[in-house]
């Protein structure tokens, strides 16, 4: 947007897949919404940046995966936030 403020939104799309080795079940597709947020502050010759990245936007049920052993699937991450501070210099 800015020299100081940038902004950014991505996605992970991932298609019906096999749960097991057997081919018993299906795990379904999914895709899910990802964004980040940053400000960018020059301190003399050092420039600190401040970020807020937030996965599963819409918070959706998903499944990554399964376990080879048992016939369950692996439930993702519900929308979740991490914050950052970055100084380079």
């Amino acid at each position: 947007f800015t020299e100081h403020f940038k902004a950014g939104l991505g996605g992970v799309v991932v298609g019906q897949r096999q749960g097991d080795a057997a081919n018993s079940y299906q795990l379904p597709g999914y895709a899910r919404l990802d964004a980040m947020a940053a400000y960018v502050q020059p301190i003399g010759k050092t420039r600190l940046t401040a970020q807020i990245n937030v996965n599963n936007l819409l918070d959706k049920e998903y499944f990554t995966g399964s376990t080879s052993w048992l016939p369950t699937a692996n439930i993702g991450a519900p929308i979740s936030a991490m914050g950052s501070l970055k100084l380079e210099y």
